[in-house]
């Protein structure tokens, strides 16, 4: 594989490494710049409430048309 330089979309270095194990197995490794134990948890949690609140909100939508 040619050396080709990647950045992801804060301009910071992405590395590709390809392992080639036999004819019918190629191992590639995307690697970057680490992120924080913190934002990730961060992002991960508000995906979840995120989720949550759409669940929630559509159930008392359903749940509302039932009653009337």
């Amino acid at each position: 594989m040619e050396d080709e330089a990647f950045c992801d979309i804060s301009g910071k270095p992405i590395s590709l490494d390809c392992q080639t194990h036999s004819s019918f197995c190629r191992e590639f490794t995307v690697s970057s710049s680490k992120m924080s134990i913190g934002k990730v948890m961060v992002y991960t949690c508000s995906v979840w409430l995120l989720a949550y609140a759409v669940f929630f909100f559509t159930q008392v939508i359903q749940n509302s048309h039932l009653l009337l």
